[in-house]
């Protein structure tokens, strides 16, 4: 009794606290009823833009006038019967009892409505209809969880790739409610890339590829390039030690593909009778790593340059590699900024199922490429359609600025070649000299590169300390085992050797320098 006498005297003489947080949500509450009776008169006026309105005829005969007219206006216009927002949504609910003359429920599901009024509205627009629950235009405010941010560093999309991550696997972007997204080039087996000028599609290879580079050492990753834009593109990948064949002409593409294929058909009989792919084969030959196979990369840039060619050979040499390729460890990555349906057939889009859709120059490309007008129109460069096997996603690719982009090929190309310790002036154990002398054996990255940070990139110290991960090194006469961290531990060298009485005791770093965290 007396506690519903307190809940009672509560709710009439609230406390300040009290007072202070229904003040703010009654804010919120009217910022968003604000903010979505101005989406709904967007949607109208947008609507009605889209012939979605029906004027009625005043050339009408006076016996029917009262009937046209009675209880009507004479302009008909879309209305919604049901209308709520909270901090995140706004749902708007398409009165189709009384909708203009000649406007159907369905028209509503037209690909481009939903383009034309996110566009109008500014926000993310999805259309539901369903028999039961009818026409629902739903608006995910700006600034919510669920919003897809418009930059995304690709130092940032590395951090968040895992160490243990297959070969092939590399960051794709951001997608809603800023939730990363990766896929494995391995489980495709190709991918197709189409986009116009600057709309971010160049971008996107560039990282895709130095991602791969990064984490795959040459003997394990070859890549095969056609730069048909004059070499423009991809030369700066040109002398990495990973890049076995690199053309710019049409003609010299018939030379590649057939090498291409006959590897294909040089794999296929070796592994008949043994395995079934590149995965069983190489484990077959886990001891024997001079039989192991790689991973070949054909990157085609720009593949409408192959289709303009008469009696090409690399096209019929194209369909046997898009068809068998992949289980022999073998993936293209197509790239065009013309996808039309004289350059993407039924051939390609059936052998290609994978696809990264970025701003589209019309609705016909955007059809092509996805079925649908979701690519035409993505104003934000970075911006795309990741389509695999027919479900689609909208993602924001990761950046890398011009100004990086030479700097971080050269870095990855140093950890590559034969001088891998030495880059330039910089000798890459002077970071194991520093944890060992500073931070007992523990290899901290952020310490470590911030240590450094006049002399090499953030970006150098992480490659160099992941490629060394696992591995015996050598530092001044002395060996160690460098041992993988988490997210919790950091890395640590552990000595070959007779250890320091602190570490001898215990086999194992004190318990203050477990905790501490690669922060």
């Amino acid at each position: 009794m007396i506690a519903i006498l307190l809940k009672m005297i509560s709710k009439i003489f609230p406390t300040a606290a009290q007072s202070r947080e229904q003040k703010e949500f009654d804010r919120l509450k009217r910022e968003a009823d604000s903010e979505s009776r101005k989406a709904a008169k967007i949607c109208i006026n947008t609507l009605e833009r889209l012939r979605f309105d029906h004027f009625l005829r005043k050339e009408v005969s006076p016996g029917m006038a009262a009937a046209v007219f009675q209880g009507k206006r004479k302009h008909q216009t879309v209305k919604f019967s049901y209308r709520r927002a909270d901090e995140t949504t706004i749902w708007l609910k398409v009165d189709v009892e009384n909708l203009p003359w000649g406007v159907k429920s369905v028209d509503f599901l037209e690909d481009y409505i939903e383009k034309e009024l996110g566009l109008a509205v500014a926000l993310p627009v999805k259309i539901h209809w369903s028999i039961r629950r009818g026409v629902w235009i739903i608006i995910t405010r700006d600034g919510s969880l669920a919003g897809i941010p418009k930059l995304v560093p690709f130092v940032e999309a590395q951090r968040e790739l895992p160490k243990n991550a297959p070969p092939l696997e590399f960051m794709l972007g951001m997608m809603e409610g800023k939730q990363w997204l990766r896929y494995n080039l391995g489980n495709a087996p190709h991918l197709l890339v189409a986009g116009t000028t600057r709309s971010g599609k160049s971008k996107f290879l560039n990282q895709m590829v130095l991602t791969m580079v990064r984490r795959n050492a040459p003997e394990q990753l070859k890549l095969w390039m056609i730069d048909l834009k004059g070499g423009v593109e991809l030369t700066m990948f040109e002398d990495l030690p990973h890049v076995d064949k690199f053309v710019t002409e049409a003609g010299d593409a018939d030379g590649l593909t057939t090498e291409v294929l006959k590897e294909i058909n040089r794999r296929e009989k070796e592994v008949k009778g043994h395995a079934k792919n590149i995965d069983g084969w190489n484990q077959l030959q886990s001891r024997h790593k001079d039989k192991q196979w790689p991973r070949i990369l054909l990157i085609i840039d720009e593949y409408a340059q192959l289709k303009g060619q008469k009696a090409n050979r690399a096209l019929e040499n194209l369909t046997m590699i898009f068809a068998k390729g992949g289980a022999f460890g073998i993936h293209c990555i197509v790239a065009t900024q013309v996808p039309n349906r004289d350059v993407i057939d039924s051939l390609v889009k059936n052998n290609i199922t994978v696809r990264a859709a970025f701003n589209s120059a019309s609705y016909a490309h955007s059809m092509n490429m996805l079925d649908n007008g979701d690519a035409f129109g993505l104003g934000n460069r970075g911006r795309f359609v990741f389509s695999l096997h027919g479900d689609k996603t909208l993602v924001q690719a990761p950046l890398i600025e011009d100004k990086d982009e030479q700097s971080l090929v050269a870095e990855v190309k140093a950890y590559w070649s034969e001088a891998q310790d030495i880059v330039g002036d910089f000798d890459y154990k002077n970071l194991l000299r520093y944890a060992i002398d500073n931070m007992n054996y523990q290899i901290p990255m952020r310490k470590v590169a911030q240590a450094f940070s006049g002399q090499v990139s953030r970006f150098g110290v992480e490659t160099y300390l992941a490629k060394i991960e696992g591995q015996t090194v050598n530092v001044d006469g002395k060996d160690y085992m460098v041992i993988a961290g988490n997210n919790r531990t950091p890395r640590r060298l552990m000595p070959l050797f007779s250890l320091p009485q602190e570490l001898a005791s215990s086999g194992q770093p004190p318990t203050e320098l477990i905790e501490m965290g690669d922060a």
